[in-house]
């Protein structure tokens, strides 16, 4: 551990640094760093950046240097003690600050607390809930897909037709489990042969991981 923590810090650098040193070290993102501790990434950016005045109470916020230190297994002593320098260094008092925090009884947090705390709960939770759902929708929906031309029983005098029309963005299209190339516009063409007779034109527009749209013509090559 300590030859750990001399290989990326120092007596010199500043609480900071040597906390995003020690991030980057570890193959963490300040995102990734969140997710695995539960302090908001913005908070952790403040912390390296040492702005501790967008921090809501610095002195307090010294518990949450302590879980970033666990998290990311330094000695907590040792990182919380480069915080408190930092707010010395930058005229932070924590008589001052801490006198604007009000002093709070053991029962006030009894009840009412543990009610909003299970209720911000729930409420991230639905939250997230219904995002996922979101985008699972979205992304298995079936794309937009219209056919410009042929109409519905289209007859031809030639053995070659025009298979044109649009989609949306990201979707690929397949005329007769042939793929055609969607232009920038989501616009595609694309010539199909076919024999004499009738013939149903097959058109499925699908994104990557979605489901598919299916548009059928049926045309006819009448020989002259």
């Amino acid at each position: 551990m300590s030859f750990f923590i001399k290989a990326v810090t120092g007596p010199d650098t500043g609480f900071g640094k040597d906390l995003k040193n020690v991030r980057i070290v570890r193959g963490l993102s300040e995102i990734q760093l969140s997710k695995l501790c539960g302090i908001h990434s913005e908070v952790i950016r403040a912390l390296e950046d040492e702005r501790f005045t967008d921090l809501q109470d610095p002195f307090y916020a010294e518990r949450l240097v302590r879980t970033l230190a666990k998290t990311l297994d330094i000695r907590p002593e040792f990182l919380v003690l480069k915080y408190l320098k930092a707010l010395e260094s930058k005229g932070f008092q924590k008589s001052h600050t801490s006198a604007l925090r009000p002093i709070a009884r053991t029962r006030d947090f009894f009840v009412t607390s543990k009610i909003f705390i299970a209720g911000g709960i729930l409420a991230v939770a639905s939250i997230f809930l219904g995002y996922e759902v979101w985008q699972v929708r979205l992304i298995s929906a079936a794309p937009q897909l219209i056919i410009i031309e042929p109409e519905e029983g289209f007859t031809s005098s030639d053995t070659s037709i025009q298979i044109r029309g649009t989609t949306e963005s990201g979707a690929f299209v397949t005329v007769n489990n042939v793929q055609v190339v969607v232009q920038p516009d989501n616009t595609f063409a694309t010539i199909l042969h076919i024999p004499a007779g009738l013939t149903t034109v097959h058109v499925e527009a699908k994104k990557r991981h979605g489901n598919p749209t299916i548009v059928e013509r049926r045309v006819v090559y009448l020989k002259k």
